[in-house]
């Protein structure tokens, strides 16, 4: 998984971009839309980090299947923070980002187990932080995805730089 997928370090970047344009559509036009970009860019993470990842690699590698099993297991956590966080947003939409960073913070933790890369523990749990103190603070709705994003970016970058002997 390392080797095929650059330490899955472009899909972090991407995923990055997509919170940043999430921050910026919610921020210049509306809450509504800035999920809209969220939901649509989220979906495209997978296919362009793996272009990206052709694009960067020395070498075709096959991933392990129990590895990418286990990536595809973790999808739930996505899809029901993706739930708990519309459903809560429709109460109070300063949750729905933090909701989100927190879900797809606990599937980070997941992925120190498939890529076998502890900065993953890392990055998962700082995105839990970024969630916890959103939604005990009073935070300026876009402040969250851009928060997310910009960590996301930096991690993203370091872990694709990281060497196999890392």
């Amino acid at each position: 998984m390392r080797l095929s997928h650059k330490n899955g370090g472009p899909g972090v970047v991407i995923s990055g971009i997509v919170w940043i344009l999430a921050a910026a559509t919610t921020y210049m036009d509306s809450f509504s839309t800035g999920i809209l970009v969220f939901f649509v860019g989220g979906m495209l993470i997978h296919p362009v980090s793996l272009l990206i990842s052709s694009k960067i690699k020395r070498e075709e590698v096959i991933p392990d299947k129990q590895l990418t099993r286990l990536a595809v297991f973790t999808l739930p956590i996505l899809f029901g923070g993706l739930y708990l966080a519309y459903v809560m947003s429709q109460q109070q939409e300063a949750l729905f980002f933090p909701i989100m960073a927190a879900a797809i913070g606990i599937r980070y933790l997941v992925f120190q187990k498939i890529y076998g890369i502890g900065s993953f523990v890392t990055l998962g749990a700082t995105l839990i932080i970024i969630a916890i103190v959103a939604t005990t603070q009073n935070t300026e709705l876009a402040l969250v995805p851009l928060a997310v994003g910009i960590v996301e970016i930096i991690f993203g970058i370091w872990i694709t730089k990281l060497t196999t002997a890392d």
